[in-house]
């Protein structure tokens, strides 16, 4: 039976891993305006799915089966949440990567170099660190390291609102520009 868990949480810690590529790869993707890498990370969630789903089944099946207590009934417990929140995360990223196509069209339509506007750039870095930084708790089981991670947070936060306030203002009496600025909308 432990090694049942065992493999449980290494399966967990692989989908961490991969969802945090994805997240790494979503962000570049943006940054540079990489449509094939956009489409590679948008292709990728089918596995991260698939990764959920199975390990889903591996935690329920032990719960079930095997009826654990204390320690190991808490961890396929959290291994089930966190498992739930890297599917949300990888979803998040597929989302940013499938914007960064209308982005790049409408540079494009535009005769101009694909330019990411304002505090984008900085969300991206900032996300791919905050991310590492969260596997990295998770899989240390650093209660420290998962504390000034959730503290990170308000720079995201902070980051998220001056994008979204540079394209608002971007969008202020310039409805001809709207589709430019809607995906932008969305990546953030």
């Amino acid at each position: 039976m432990r090694d049942r868990y065992e493999k449980l949480r290494l399966d967990s810690a692989r989908m961490a891993g991969e969802v945090h590529r994805m997240v790494c790869a979503a962000s570049a993707a943006l940054v540079r305006g990489d449509i094939a890498l956009a489409r590679r990370v948008v292709d990728g969630d089918v596995l991260i799915d698939e990764a959920e789903m199975r390990i889903e089944r591996d935690a329920i099946d032990l719960l079930s089966l095997y009826q654990p207590v204390a320690t190991d009934f808490r961890s396929a417990l959290m291994t089930l949440r966190v498992n739930t929140e890297l599917e949300r995360i990888a979803d998040c990223a597929g989302n940013v990567a499938a914007q960064v196509v209308p982005m790049t069209s409408e540079a494009a339509r535009a005769d101009r170099p694909y330019r990411l506007p304002g505090a984008l750039g900085g969300l991206a870095t900032a996300v791919e660190e905050l991310m590492g930084r969260a596997l990295q708790a998770y899989n240390l089981a650093d209660v420290g390291l998962a504390e000034s991670t959730i503290s990170g947070d308000e720079r995201l936060d902070a980051l998220y609102t001056q994008s979204l306030q540079d394209a608002e203002f971007d969008l202020v009496g310039l409805a001809e520009r709207r589709e430019r600025h809607l995906p932008i909308i969305k990546a953030a």
